[in-house]
C-alpha cells in the first residue's frame, strides 16, 4: 500500500485538528499562527505544518511507519496488539516444496529484527525444518527464539480421532472403527507418520482414495485398500 493510499484510509479515523490541518496546508499554509489560536479558543490541539509534512514522507517510504499508525489505530480499538501468524510458506504456488524458495520468501522477515521488535507487535512463524540452515547462516538464530515441535505417536492417534471425529459429527470416533477386520488402524498411521501431522493426514487421504478405487460403495475400508495406502503414502514421502 502505498503512502498515498494509506492516507486515504486514516482520513476517516482523524480528528478535527487533523483534518483543520490539512485543509490549511492545503488552502492557506503561510496563516498558521491564526489557525493556532483559532483552535486554541475552542480548546483544540494546535498544529504544526512541518509535522504534517514529514508524516506524510514517512508515510511514502516506509511500511513501518504504516505499521506503527495501524498499531496506533488498534489501540483506539481499545486493543493492546497485533498477531501476526505466519504459516504454510512451503506450500504456496511460488515454494512448491523447495527449501531455497521458501526461505527467500521468509528471508526479509527473519533478518528484519527491528521489524520483528517493534512495539506492539508480535511475529510467529511456523517454518519448515528445511530451512534452518540457511535461516542460522543468514539470519540472527542468536536473538530470534526458535522452538522445535516434535508429536509423539500418541498424539499423533489423538489428532486423527479427532478429525475423523469432527468431520463425521460425532458418528465416527477412530479412523480404526472404519475398518472391516477391526484393525487398529489409528496406530498404524500413528506409527508411520514418523511424528508428523501433515504425514498422517497423507496417509488417511490415501488410504481412502485406494478403497474409493476398489470399491467407492463401501461402507468399510477393506485391509487390501489399508496396507497399499500406506505402502503407496510412504513412497510418495
Amino acid at each position: 500500500m502505498t503512502g498515498m493510499k494509506f492516507g486515504e484510509v486514516l482520513s476517516s479515523l482523524k480528528s478535527v485538528p487533523e483534518k483543520v490541518r490539512e485543509f490549511w496546508s492545503r488552502n492557506v499554509g503561510f496563516l498558521e499562527p491564526v489557525i493556532n489560536i483559532f483552535l486554541k479558543r475552542y480548546g483544540l490541539e494546535t498544529i504544526d505544518l512541518p509535522v504534517l509534512r514529514q508524516e506524510q514522507k514517512k508515510l511514502e517510504t516506509s511500511y513501518k511507519h504504516q505499521l506503527e499508525v495501524l498499531f496506533e489505530v488498534v489501540k483506539a480499538a481499545g486493543k493492546v496488539s497485533v498477531y501476526v501468524l505466519i504459516d504454510k510458506t512451503d506450500e504456496s504456488e511460488k515454494t512448491g516444496g523447495n527449501p531455497e524458495k521458501t526461505y527467500m520468501l521468509l528471508r526479509s522477515i527473519l533478518q528484519d529484527l527491528e521489524l520483528l521488535g517493534m512495539k506492539g507487535y508480535g511475529f510467529k512463524i511456523f517454518a519448515w525444518d528445511q530451512i534452518y540452515n540457511q535461516f542460522r547462516e543468514q539470519a540472527r538464530p542468536d536473538r530470534l527464539p526458535q522452538y522445535s515441535l516434535s508429536w509423539p505417536r500418541k498424539r499423533i492417534e489423538e489428532l486423527i480421532a479427532a478429525r475423523v471425529n469432527a468431520f463425521s459429527e460425532g458418528k465416527v470416533r477412530t479412523f480404526s472403527s472404519l475398518m472391516d477386520n477391526g484393525q487398529k488402524a489409528d496406530s498404524v498411521i500413528g506409527l508411520f507418520a514418523n511424528h508428523s501431522p501433515r504425514n498422517a493426514i497423507r496417509l488417511c487421504e490415501k488410504i481412502l482414495a485406494v478403497q474409493a478405487d476398489l470399491d467407492n460403495t463401501s461402507a468399510k475400508i477393506t485391509s487390501r485398500a489399508f496396507e497399499p495406502g500406506v505402502t503407496s503414502a510412504q513412497s510418495a514421502t
